[in-house]
């Protein structure tokens, strides 16, 4: 699962940095909203992994 959140983590943060240097406002929007995807994935795995794992300090 870590391995996922990595791929994510560097996806979104690839489509932001297009995002920054796209040409167009079209494009900024397309990759700012890739962006939003991977992030929601993320948030995704990181509720499922707090499901799974429950509280790990108690």
């Amino acid at each position: 699962m870590d391995d996922d959140l990595e791929f994510y983590a560097k996806r979104a943060g690839e489509e932001l940095r297009a995002a920054a240097d796209a040409p167009s406002v079209e494009a900024r929007q397309r990759h700012r909203l890739l962006a939003q995807h991977y992030a929601m994935l993320i948030e995704q795995a990181a509720a499922r992994d707090g499901e799974v794992g429950g509280n790990s300090s108690s």
